[in-house]
């Protein structure tokens, strides 16, 4: 091996571990959100920032020159008049004492928000803990799949709740904070999209070609949902989930209104003898295994749901998954959206005010809560 070559790894190891550190501490800051400040310092050259920080933030707080980032407990301090009264509008929910997810309430007489595929398996035995530490049964009263959120209900009046005014949007490179259960918030992140529709990440596996009017698979990747369920190169494409299909785009459009977990049918053709195969969707992701692991171990764990969504504000947030489905706020302490999925290493999505408004008046409107899902 040439001198030059060695010198190449050595450089791109190196780089390496200082993206590993960093990410770890970053990690380490969203888990102690409750620690002694002291263990929260994490500070490093400007460089290694997803952007500059220190001029975002050179209004928040009195600085010479500092470059902690904007996860420093002296800006999350900063922020805590920003997060007050909708920390006390946020709640954890719980089973058998882990946590699962965030919540929002939004209404005096205990309803709230919260992500639902993050509860849905555990609807019969959540407890929800309010900001004062009271805890309550919560029970699930209505699920809008499409917005991956649930409608939960506590026994409880009078309780602190928040907003979601259509009206009020965030701009692209505002700074926002998701509120906590205390006073300063779990992170604080800047706004890199407007809204945006994300489209499901649920793959079957296959690649296909078109020719003489048929869909023909011409590729079952190694370790796929198609590999599972036992497709072959070869096989005629000639229905999904049993609707006739007349071209290969077709397939793509009736699979991509899937998202990973669901099961689907496809049927073909194989020595002209018609088959139907069962199929879990998995996601991209598991296409690529050692980017897709590599990825996620820099970063933490994503959200097991974060793709197929009609309309989402993207921003650069540190959150685990259990912070989803709490709200984030603004400078001025203004609700403009509500956490939906960690996506990637560093990115976010919430759902904006005008979707938010419009899912809670759907499932309060609603008259039969045992009719929980809807699409």
């Amino acid at each position: 091996m040439s001198t030059d070559r060695k010198t190449w790894k050595l450089v791109a190891f190196g780089a390496t571990l200082v993206i590993l550190a960093v990410n770890v501490a970053a990690y380490w800051n969203a888990r102690q959100d409750t620690a002694d400040p002291s263990v929260r310092f994490v500070k490093g050259p400007r460089s290694l920032q997803t952007r500059n920080d220190a001029d975002i933030l050179s209004g928040i707080v009195d600085s010479d020159g500092w470059n902690e980032g904007k996860n420093h407990v002296r800006i999350k301090s900063a922020l805590s008049p920003a997060v007050s009264d909708a920390s006390k509008a946020t709640v954890r929910l719980l089973h058998r004492g882990d946590s699962l997810a965030m919540g929002t309430m939004i209404t005096a007489d205990g309803y709230l928000l919260t992500k639902a595929s993050e509860v849905e398996a555990h609807q019969t035995k959540l407890v929800c803990r309010l900001y004062d530490g009271q805890q309550y049964r919560a029970r699930l009263a209505g699920i809008l799949d499409r917005h991956d959120l649930a409608l939960l209900k506590i026994d409880a009046a009078n309780v602190s709740h928040v907003t979601f005014d259509p009206d009020v949007q965030p701009t692209i490179g505002s700074i926002i904070a998701t509120p906590s259960l205390t006073s300063r918030p779990v992170a604080i992140g800047v706004v890199s999209s407007q809204q945006q529709r994300v489209e499901s990440d649920g793959v079957l596996g296959v690649r296909m070609i078109q020719k003489n009017g048929k869909t023909i698979v011409s590729e079952v990747l190694p370790g796929s949902s198609a590999a599972r369920a036992g497709i072959h190169e070869g096989d005629i494409v000639i229905g999904v989930d049993g609707q006739q299909i007349g071209s290969m785009m077709a397939v793509v459009r009736m699979i991509s209104t899937h998202l990973p977990g669901d099961e689907i049918s496809f049927e073909v053709t194989r020595d002209d003898e018609p088959i139907t195969f069962s199929a879990v969707l998995g996601r991209r992701d598991d296409l690529d295994v050692e980017n897709g692991d590599f990825q996620s171990y820099l970063g933490g764990d994503l959200s097991s749901r974060r793709s197929g969504f009609p309309s989402v504000i993207q921003h650069d947030t540190f959150l685990l998954p259990e912070h989803c489905g709490g709200p984030i706020v603004d400078l001025e302490g203004r609700v403009v959206g509500l956490n939906i999925a960690r996506a990637e290493r560093i990115a976010s999505y919430a759902l904006p005010n005008n979707v938010v408004a419009a899912s809670i008046k759907r499932m309060l409107d609603s008259e039969n809560e045992t009719d929980i899902v809807a699409k």
